[in-house]
């Protein structure tokens, strides 16, 4: 899709970034890359309110919608989306656990300040004045079309709780029990409900693993404390409590135009390349998020150089200032959400195998794995049925014998029915073959004096779709 991404986009007057050590009040700032650069204004000072209040929330990941919940609400944070990408994902990428047995709540508390921002809003120095009105480009390349009014201050203490289970239920279950009471062990610091629920853990034989992080307090001590007990966490929430201090998380940021209005809030970037390019870098983070649940083959065999090979792209085709070729860009996005779907697709296939896994069935049983397909979880799956039949009437005194073999080349077994069509059916049972293979093959005896007559029905999937090893179901 080829198009001159040379138009405009009206930028808003305000903004914010997240805040970086090397940022000063005043220093220019570049739409959309965040690139710092020299100061256009007078030299002010702003301090950060006295009042502060407090913010909770808290969030079950399960899936790949939570898990693009937390990102939207980092990458959204103004418009350096690269750069907000690669941290939103480094510390999720690390501490979330999501598959159909593990789920992961986020707890976060924090202390905000209210914003220091400069008033009156100071005024561009006589040097920028002047290169503005002699050349509008060259002052925006040298100052940006933002510059650094004030900033805001917090202090956050994030919680990840792991709740890893051997079923589905007893995730949900247990989850939900720590959802509703992390609350008051990681803010209000009560150890009888942490003490509760991992009471309740361990009588569903489940395990919670805790990593903790604090920013913004008055050291840098315990502000990573990995691996903790439910029970630990209180002495953290009152140590956190005790020191939180606040540290610069976002930059405010003021549009040249409100302090010289002859300075347009037009950009050369479109706003199509900017909105593609959010969408893009939030699939990217979700993506390397998930990839850490990749079964081992499929990472094996190019999943894992799929999206490395799409992250190389865009830093050649994706510069920061977004100056690129819009159709490289929709390429990109159209890989990352294949990508996307593909996994989407084996978690699918992987929700088959647990449930096959889950029935093995018996060598004289009459069904193996899956045999009723109306579990909307397994939905979209390339699922095919065949049937064959094996009679033998009765034709003379004793026992009637035979054997009947399904093949189903390039696929794998999923599950298997057998039905007698009469009432004396005899004994049978499964020779070779069966769940996970690509035949079954059953063996059959009349009753004394009687024929048989058996209908053998098998589903499968494509054999591509059933590389999961044990560890992973």
């Amino acid at each position: 899709m080829e198009q001159d991404i040379k138009t405009s986009m009206d930028l808003h007057t305000e903004s914010e970034i997240p805040w970086t050590i090397t940022a000063n009040l005043g220093d220019g700032i570049a739409a959309p890359s965040g690139e710092l650069l020299q100061s256009a204004v007078e030299p002010f000072t702003t301090v950060p309110g006295e009042a502060r209040r407090e913010e909770i929330d808290a969030l079950t990941v399960t899936s790949e919608k939570e898990i693009r919940e937390l990102v939207s609400a980092d990458v959204n944070v103004g418009f350096n989306t690269a750069a907000v990408a690669t941290s939103a994902q480094t510390h999720m990428e690390n501490n979330l656990s999501v598959s159909d047995r593990s789920s992961t709540i986020v707890f976060k508390g924090r202390f905000v300040w209210d914003p220091a921002l400069a008033s009156p809003l100071p005024r561009l120095t006589a040097e920028a004045r002047s290169l503005y009105e002699r050349d509008p480009s060259e002052f925006h390349s040298a100052h940006g079309h933002y510059f650094i009014g004030g900033f805001t201050k917090e202090a956050e203490l994030t919680i990840f709780a792991r709740v890893i289970a051997t079923s589905r239920e007893s995730v949900r279950e247990i989850s939900a029990e720590v959802k509703a009471g992390i609350q008051s062990v990681g803010w209000k610091a009560d150890a009888s409900v942490a003490t509760d629920i991992e009471k309740l853990a361990r009588s569903q034989n489940c395990k919670i693993e805790l990593d903790l992080l604090k920013t913004g307090m008055s050291d840098d001590k315990d502000s990573e404390v990995p691996g903790l007990t439910l029970s630990e966490v209180p002495d953290h929430v009152k140590d956190f409590q005790k020191r939180a201090v606040g540290t610069k998380t976002k930059a405010l940021l003021v549009h040249y135009t409100r302090v010289e209005p002859k300075i347009s809030t037009k950009t050369d970037v479109s706003a199509e390349m900017y909105e593609k390019a959010n969408h893009f870098y939030e699939n990217c983070v979700v993506a390397r998020v998930l990839r850490s649940r990749l079964p081992k083959y499929y990472a094996k065999h190019n999943m894992e150089k799929l999206l490395k090979d799409i992250e190389d792209d865009a830093l050649k085709h994706v510069p920061r200032d977004l100056s690129g070729n819009i159709g490289k860009l929709y390429d990109l996005s159209d890989r990352i959400e294949n990508w996307l779907s593909d996994f989407e697709k084996l978690e699918t296939y992987r929700r088959l195998w647990q449930n096959v896994n889950a029935a093995p069935g018996t060598q004289n049983g009459t069904k193996w794995g899956v045999t009723l397909w109306d579990d909307p979880e397994l939905s979209g799956l390339e699922v095919d049925s065949k049937s064959e039949s094996l009679r033998k009437p009765y034709t003379k005194p004793g026992w009637q014998k035979g054997s009947l073999k399904i093949e189903v080349p390039h696929r794998k077994i999923c599950g298997i029915e057998l039905k007698s069509n009469k009432g004396h059916a005899g004994s049978h049972n499964l020779r070779n073959g069966g769940l996970n293979k690509d035949f079954v093959e059953f063996g059959f005896k009349s009753e004394y004096d009687r024929g048989f007559n058996w209908t053998v029905k098998v589903w499968s999937v494509p054999e591509d779709m059933a590389h999961f090893a044990l560890d992973e179901l």
